[in-house]
């Protein structure tokens, strides 16, 4: 009754999309989503549009995700909205297949950097939709959390920096054998209590530290750039 307030094109919106949704959520959480999607509304034309993307949309990302994780890209699509209508349009259509192309552990940490780009810069989100899924396949699967979480540390810390720190590391990272990226990524930690640019620098000059510094060497510059 309240979407029919809002908008016949939302409210038509929802009709069509509830079978959907219902094959992945419980009959209690269908108020809770209908609330997410009335909350992309303004009342303005181009938000009345969004809100009713959202409802054809989500039951797709509802079974690859969460609904609370739907509400944290609820939450990004709506900070979009405050710049860019269109930019938000875009991130809430890609949303599902993005996700459902996600390898299962890496949707939640992937979701957690978005919202740290978004709210650090939000014209980088685009580039993280296009761009970040297949950046961290140069990851060791098991590194990938460990990656994305240290990259949105760093971006909370560093803002607009946050996003071309995360490309160059991860790019350099995909050159690396995939057994070294759990120590790369222990010693990044650590830096990153210090200094978060400089954990994200580390990183990205893995690559060429490598190629001339045999293990022992690594270890030991590693000791020294501790204890100095």
């Amino acid at each position: 009754g309240d979407l029919s307030q809002r908008s016949s094109l939302m409210a038509a919106a929802f009709l069509k999309s509830t079978p959907e949704a219902l094959e992945s959520l419980r009959p209690d959480q269908l108020l809770a989503w209908s609330e997410q999607g009335d909350r992309l509304c303004r009342g303005n034309w181009k938000s009345i549009a969004l809100s009713s993307l959202y409802f054809q949309v989500s039951p797709a990302l509802l079974h690859n995700v969460s609904l609370e994780a739907v509400g944290r890209i609820v939450d990004i699509v709506d900070s979009l909205t405050e710049r860019s209508y269109e930019l938000a349009t875009t991130c809430l259509e890609t949303a599902p297949s993005i996700f459902a192309a996600l390898p299962v552990p890496d949707r939640e940490p992937f979701l957690r950097f978005a919202r740290a780009v978004a709210r650090a810069s939000w014209a980088d989100i685009r580039l993280y939709f296009e761009r970040g899924p297949k950046l961290i396949e140069g990851i060791a699967p098991p590194e990938r959390a460990r990656y994305l979480d240290l990259a949105a540390r760093v971006t909370a810390e560093v803002g607009r920096q946050g996003f071309p720190l995360f490309s160059d590391a991860a790019t350099a990272m995909g050159t690396m054998p995939l057994e070294l990226h759990a120590s790369l990524l222990t010693f990044a930690e650590r830096l990153s209590v210090g200094s978060p640019i400089a954990a994200m620098e580390y990183l990205k000059s893995a690559p060429f530290i490598s190629s001339r510094l045999n293990p022992a060497q690594m270890a030991d510059r590693k000791s020294t750039r501790l204890n100095s």
